[in-house]
């Protein structure tokens, strides 16, 4: 349900409505109960009874998650960097107009 209240309206695609009610069900069980229940390694379910001790570890947290982390293979990051490359360098050779006002 919370899949479809925050996401359901802006996404359209039919695959990708299923694979975030996918997700929705791996994230949002029983499991992120249990004893070190993990998202994925090295990020864990935090349970702290202080705000600061949150802000501590998201502090300490990578400010760019692997593809595992959503999981997608690890050569979605290639595919990334590639697409980004080839962006870059499309917008160099992209002439500038500048128009007068």
């Amino acid at each position: 349900m919370i899949g479809e209240v925050q996401y359901g309206g802006r996404v359209t695609d039919d695959m990708d409505k299923r694979l975030l009610g996918t997700l929705a069900k791996l994230w949002f069980s029983e499991k992120l109960f249990e004893e070190g229940a993990c998202f994925y390694k090295g990020y864990p379910v935090l349970k702290f009874k202080q705000l600061e001790e949150y802000q501590a570890v998201i502090e300490e947290m990578p400010t760019v998650d692997p593809p595992m982390v959503y999981g997608l293979h690890a050569n979605a990051d290639i595919t990334f960097v590639n697409q980004m490359v080839l962006l870059k360098l499309h917008l160099n050779f992209v002439p500038f107009v500048n128009v007068a006002s």
